[in-house]
């Protein structure tokens, strides 16, 4: 597993979220925050939709979204802009690992 990346306050061109944007929308999906319900099982669900085309609003809204729900494991995940279904092939989401020292971290990867 990488090494997590702690989140500052968002800036443009926060790098991990803002890459895991573009990736995203590049592949005409949305955006969607997804909140671990049970880590063992991986056991994922939808908790915020962002329809932005633009990465750094995307970025900002997942940040704002992670630092307002830390106690949990968050991922950004690509779903289908017209049937709303999550893409498996999608771009590997960005991870929030709940629980490190206390702070809000980012994880590359899936």
């Amino acid at each position: 597993m990488p090494t997590p990346l702690a989140l500052a306050p968002y800036a443009p061109g926060c790098a991990p979220l803002r890459a895991a944007a573009r990736a995203t929308l590049d592949a005409r999906l949305w955006c969607v925050v997804e909140v671990c319900l049970d880590v063992p099982a991986q056991t994922w669900e939808p908790r915020l939709l962002i329809c932005r085309d633009d990465p750094d609003a995307v970025a900002a809204a997942a940040a704002d979204w992670i630092r307002e729900a830390p106690e949990r494991d968050v991922r950004l995940a690509g779903y289908t802009r017209d049937t709303l279904r999550r893409v498996d092939a999608a771009p590997a989401p960005i991870c929030h690992v709940a629980g490190l020292d206390g702070d809000v971290s980012l994880n590359e990867g899936g």
